[in-house]
């Protein structure tokens, strides 16, 4: 009974907390159904469509919600139907049928939306075929764009979006040779990216990009050339190379490290960074751009010292034996249970005392109760001899027996009041003795159990005796280093960036190695071999540092002429020249693989796609 009625209690709580739950989840729909309300009765009814949208998520099975969102979402859909009209009157065809879209969408089982979606499709693509006709192409395309967004299986706007995308890759790929003949690669790229976003199978706009970004990344090659590095005997110089130096820059970035300039006469071979190109005769190309860099490694010191430490440890050398303080407590729980177990049996001898007592006393009031009744039963005798021996009508007689009879009687009430007393005392005295009783006993189980505790858990335990263990460790220091003298200038007009200025490269390293001893402590067991670079690791490391250093001041170099592209953009878009920007912004965004600052990157986009038809720049690298 009592599992069964734990159980109803667990049911029961778990029945609460999930009523609990619910009227919480209600709450809160009803809250937002309520909120929902207010605005709708204010006219605020995209509002209104959010706090009952909320209402849904809380309870998806309530109607009331549903309901009144659907009634909201008809009426949002009859303001912007009347503000796609007006509009689409005021002759702002896109704005109003952006507007009867949004209408269409809320209310779609609305036949005067869907009538008015038909006749503002209709409205903007004659619109759009005007402005085709007018040579309008990309306002065509805007408005051919967004009727298809709205209805895209419609066969009259995919009709005309065809015809205006042919004309609109036409031009920009027209556009696209006149630049070329031009020498603005960069326009013309941007008008061939333009003219693949309208048709990606347009004659040869694809072959034609790969073409003109070829030209153009030769172009903005950025040379590094590598020349000698000399040294003063440490043979570091010869490890300077132009394969080693190119390695450390980004692949993506259009710049080659190379030994000499190529060929004047041809184009700059597109070659893999680091990778030098033939033997040729050094020349320098018309508009190069770059630096050359070369030094000297100055100062070469190496140094390995070594020398012993004294090390000690510890290791389990045997056993030794302690007094086992499990032992001890054992000792004190047996005499804890002990002077328990003797206080419990001299309470209980006490408790037997007064058991023994109030029975004495029961014993004696039992006595007056007896003698008290024996004596009643006499005088009940004697009344009732006398009343069988009372003359007929002889109201007076027995009055005496009768009267002793009751005196007998109320004596023997009294000597049972008197005995209840003691009885009282005696059930008492032996409850507590009971009590007393158990519990010694318990106090004797106690001491037992401390006893065979005691008995099982040995006098000593056996412990790790540690010794100490002297060891030699060789401690090794390695240290080395190197000045080198770096010297750079412009490609261009010779400035010089750098002129023999001091950079400091070093290394060090420390280990520590020891003999394998075995059967001692475990750090030394295995031993520990010698870990450090030899001297050619280290002059590696060294030319490591070096290359890392020399990248550094190449890439300062390159990132301010590739700045330079993006002044010269924003000068020039600011002229109002946009052809002329638009060469620098093509320069610019080849130029480097990292992502744009995402304000720039707007900017940029924005005014390309403005001038050129094509402003997604994160595709512009894979065309």
């Amino acid at each position: 009974m009592r599992r069964a009625s734990h159980a109803s209690l667990s049911s029961l709580f778990a029945s609460l907390l999930i009523a609990f739950a619910l009227v919480g989840c209600h709450s809160a729909y009803g809250e937002a159904v309520a909120r929902g309300d207010q605005f709708a009765k204010a006219g605020l009814y995209d509002k209104a469509a959010a706090e009952y949208g909320a209402a849904i998520k809380l309870d998806p099975n309530d109607p009331e919600a549903q309901i009144k969102l659907k009634d909201v979402r008809r009426r949002m859909s009859g303001e912007r139907l009347a503000k796609g009209r007006s509009l689409m009157q005021r002759g702002e065809v896109a704005a109003g049928l952006l507007a009867i879209q949004e209408a269409a969408k809320l209310d779609p089982d609305s036949a005067e939306a869907q009538k008015a979606l038909t006749d503002a499709n209709a409205s903007a693509l004659a619109k759009a075929n005007e402005l085709l006709e007018a040579d309008e192409g990309r306002k065509a395309f805007e408005l051919t764009t967004l009727v298809l967004k709205g209805s895209p299986n419609d066969p009259r706007a995919k009709d005309l979006d065809g015809r205006v995308r042919d004309r609109l890759a036409e031009q920009s790929y027209g556009r696209a040779e006149a630049f070329l003949a031009k020498a603005k690669a960069g326009n013309a790229l941007m008008e061939f990216a333009a003219c693949v976003s309208y048709r990606p199978g347009y004659k040869d706009a694809k072959l034609r990009i790969g073409q003109v970004k070829l030209a153009l990344e030769q172009e903005l090659t950025f040379y590094v050339v590598l020349d000698k590095f000399v040294d003063t005997g440490s043979a570091l110089g010869a490890t300077m190379s132009a394969d080693l130096l190119g390695q450390s820059f980004d692949e993506k970035l259009p710049l080659r490290v190379v030994n000499q300039l190529p060929q004047a006469s041809g184009a700059a071979p597109a070659a893999k960074p680091g990778k030098a190109p033939a033997e040729t005769k050094p020349a320098e190309p018309a508009g190069v751009h770059g630096v050359k860099v070369w030094g000297k490694f100055d100062g070469y010191a190496f140094r390995h010292d070594s020398n012993k430490v004294g090390r000690t440890c510890d290791y389990v050398c045997g056993k030794d034996y302690v007094p086992n303080p499990a032992y001890a407590d054992a000792e004190r729980a047996v005499a804890d249970a002990e002077r328990q177990q003797a206080q419990a049996d001299d309470e209980g001898a006490r408790m037997q005392q007064d058991v023994d007592r109030y029975q004495k006393d029961v014993d004696r009031y039992q006595q007056d109760v007896t003698k008290a009744e024996a004596e009643a039963d006499r005088a009940r005798a004697d009344l009732d001899r006398c009343e069988q021996n009372k003359k007929p009508g002889d109201t007076s007689a027995c009055s005496s027996e009768r009267s002793s009879y009751e005196s007998r009687r109320s004596s023997v009430e009294s000597a049972r009041r008197n005995l209840a007393s003691p009885q009282s005392s005696l059930e008492s005295a032996r409850s507590r003795m009971s009590s007393a009783r158990d519990r010694s006993n318990s106090a004797r189980q106690s001491k037992e159990r401390a006893t065979e505790a005691m008995r099982t858990t040995p006098k000593q335990k056996e412990i790790d005796r540690h010794c100490a263990h002297n060891y030699q460790v060789d401690v090794h220091t390695l240290q080395a280093r190197v000045t080198v003298q770096l010297s750079a200038e412009n490609l261009q007009d010779k400035t010089k960036l750098l002129d023999a200025e001091p950079f400091e490269y070093k290394v060090d390293k420390k280990d520590e190695t020891f003999e394998a001893q075995p059967g001692r402590c475990s750090i030394v067991a295995n031993g520990d071999p010698l870990q450090l670079p030899n001297e050619k690791q280290v002059k590696q490391e060294l030319v490591t540092q070096t290359i890392g250093g020399v990248r550094d001041k190449v890439m300062s170099t390159y990132d301010r002429y590739r700045q330079r592209f993006l002044a010269d953009a924003r000068r020039e878009e600011a002229a109002g020249l946009a052809d002329e920007a638009v060469e620098a912004y093509v320069r610019y965004l080849l130029t480097g693989p990292k992502r744009l600052d995402p304000k720039d990157e707007k900017q940029i986009g924005e005014f390309l796609g403005k001038t050129r038809g094509f402003g997604k720049l994160d595709q512009l690298g894979g065309l």
